[in-house]
């Protein structure tokens, strides 16, 4: 076989694999009341911005997929987004992964979003599958595409950049892995870790497709330090320095792992000899995919990505209890109101940011959660068409910037800039915004009944931490 036909097989694998990863059948929609051009400044008025359904929750801008250089018919679009505050110039940067490369824009006005270009996908597939973390001033980027490899980029390069059509490369690279699905990294302690590496291949990594532990002392040399391979494949993990409430894990470095079939939690202090403390098992899984741990280290938040799907139950969010690292209990199942599939999500002061595809991002007040409840507080639909559970829609967000902009991407729509606003304004829709071009469309009116108790539970959280 010739030098391009390998490279066609490979490609071929790996587009197969991947899609075995999340589902045989899956394909993604676009929303066909989306505008194909820049939104800005449309407030949520009355359950609607624009044409989006929404609660609590402003659109500050929206930037289309065309943008990113991928045609509104082509297969592709975006996947997973990240995001960066230069501490030294105080600047914001979103960076969002796209089947064509890694983007990014200066978000400092989050009215007028400002695209710097793009450090290109030069693997031979154009995947979909992105993801990216952010280590001080370095960004490390992994796709299942191949060969992708773990890609290091500067992000200082961005200082000072300007114009549209920047073209950035990447400063060093780990090459031992092909392709992986996720990268995580614990900032606490200069560790990266590579999650179902070279599986886009059918070949798994000397990990099985595992956790792999990088050193990023070197930022722009990372290297193989450990290897956890005890669940064969993870799909997604979040690793931690514990600070909960099991004394006898106290500080250690632990990594929470979603491995399709169940959950895991591993003990990776010691990179050489890593160790299984527990793992979960509960009724109707599906696709154990991805969660977050709670400020307090006591709970985790989990999704199962195919449960709505493969079951017929509405959207799932599985609190488990961590009060015993050794013994993950499942808390409770709390059922949501919508039937949307779940995907990534996010907790930041007591807040859980959720991008549940068709449903858009809802952020829920996990002040209940050990009680089983979760409070819907506010949400923002990027993809209007339907609420069902498929993989049209929000894929992630990043609620971590500290201005409060909130980056939300949907797949075939674009990356979405939205703030929260616990008072809708009582504008008419009509003249709200700048988007002259969207009809506005009715909608369900937020009464004042509900806008008191989202203030009520927003003072309630404050008083809360005050007390701790």
């Amino acid at each position: 076989m010739n030098r391009h036909g390998f490279v066609l097989a490979l490609s071929l694998l790996a587009q197969a694999s991947a899609a075995i990863a999340h589902n045989p059948d899956e394909t993604r929609a676009r929303s066909v009341q989306v505008p194909d051009h820049r939104l800005s400044d449309l407030p949520c008025v009355r359950g609607r911005a624009g044409v989006f359904p929404c609660q609590n929750l402003n659109l500050l801008a929206f930037v289309p997929k065309s943008e990113f250089g991928i045609e509104l018919s082509a297969v592709g679009g975006l996947s997973e987004t990240w995001g960066w505050h230069d501490a030294v110039t105080g600047d914001e940067y979103i960076i969002q992964g796209v089947s064509n490369g890694v983007h990014f824009l200066r978000v400092n006005d989050p009215l007028n979003p400002e695209y710097l270009g793009t450090m290109p996908n030069t693997a031979a597939a154009q995947l979909v599958w992105y993801d990216m973390k952010v280590n001080d001033t370095w960004l490390y980027t992994v796709s299942e595409s191949v060969p992708h490899h773990v890609r290091v980029f500067d992000l200082t390069q961005l200082r000072g950049a300007s114009g549209s059509d920047n073209l950035f490369l990447d400063a060093g690279r780990y090459l031992p892995n092909q392709s992986a699905h996720n990268i995580v990294i614990n900032e606490a302690t200069d560790y990266a870790y590579v999650v179902g590496g070279n599986f886009g291949q059918g070949i798994r990594d000397e990990c099985s497709g595992g956790l792999i532990a990088l050193d990023l002392s070197n930022p722009i040399l990372p290297l193989n330090a450990g290897c956890w391979d005890g669940d064969a494949y993870v799909h997604d993990s979040q690793c931690i320095v514990y600070n909960g409430p099991d004394t006898e894990h106290l500080g250690k470095e632990i990594c929470l792992n979603s491995n399709g079939d169940n959950f895991s939690i591993v003990d990776f202090s010691d990179k050489a000899k890593p160790v299984r403390l527990g793992e979960l098992n509960y009724q109707l899984t599906a696709y154990v995919h991805q969660g977050w741990i709670s400020d307090d280290h006591r709970t985790f938040f989990l999704g199962d990505e195919l449960d709505e799907q493969n079951y017929g139950i509405n959207t799932r969010t599985l609190i488990v209890d961590l009060d015993d690292l050794d013994k993950p209990r499942l808390l409770k199942d709390f059922i949501h109101r919508t039937r949307a599939t779940d995907h990534n999500m996010y907790v930041k002061d007591g807040l859980l940011y959720q991008s549940n595809y068709a449903a858009g991002l809802r952020i829920l007040d996990t002040a209940r959660a050990r009680e089983g409840q979760l409070e819907l507080l506010a949400s923002f639909d990027t993809f209007p068409d339907h609420d069902e559970a498929t993989f049209d829609g929000s894929w992630g967000n990043y609620p971590f910037l500290p201005s409060g902009t909130i980056a939300v991407s949907s797949g075939e729509e674009g990356l979405f800039l939205l703030r929260l606003n616990p008072a809708e304004r009582d504008e008419s829709p009509a003249s709200a915004g700048r988007d002259t071009s969207v009809p506005a469309r009715a909608g369900g009116v937020m009464g004042l009944a509900s806008t008191a108790l989202l203030i009520l539970a927003f003072a309630a959280r404050t008083r809360r931490r005050r007390q701790r």
